[in-house]
């Protein structure tokens, strides 16, 4: 976690064994307005994403990768126009990628620059839908 002038900018917890599910109330006390970047990458957690990951005004990189997060992705995150990377992969999300989300690279919203996720057509086990060259910049 790091922090300045008091206040957490970046929560970086990859690789911590971490497992259960991100509770809904995690963006409490005003904390999804200061944070900038969360990582979260290669642990064990689960669950759905919660809506509430859209309170997160201020963040640049979302990092969920190599996690087990399920169900679809949240449409909330439309609400991260300042989000610059967004690394769903190796997860099991379902669905289309929401296409509010694919505007944030293409639109003036946003300076989306890098969306992953399961969304690689060959691969069986993918069952997330995002197209590679309209949405995804990589599927994995």
């Amino acid at each position: 976690i790091s922090c300045e002038d008091n206040e957490v900018i970046e929560i970086s917890l990859a690789s911590n064994r971490l497992s259960g599910t991100i509770p809904p109330e995690f963006a409490l006390g005003g904390l999804g307005g200061k944070v900038s970047s969360i990582d979260l990458s290669q642990n064990s957690i689960g669950g759905s994403l919660p809506s509430e990951i859209g309170d997160f005004h201020n963040l640049e990189v979302l990092d969920l990768k190599f996690n087990s997060f399920e169900g679809a992705i949240p449409i909330e995150l439309k609400q991260l126009t300042k989000l610059t990377t967004l690394l769903l992969h190796s997860n099991k999300f379902d669905g289309a990628m929401p296409e509010e989300i694919c505007y944030l690279r293409f639109d003036k919203i946003g300076d989306l620059a890098e969306i992953t996720a399961d969304c690689d057509p060959v691969d069986t086990f993918d069952h997330v839908i995002c197209d590679d060259e309209t949405c995804c910049t990589f599927c994995y």
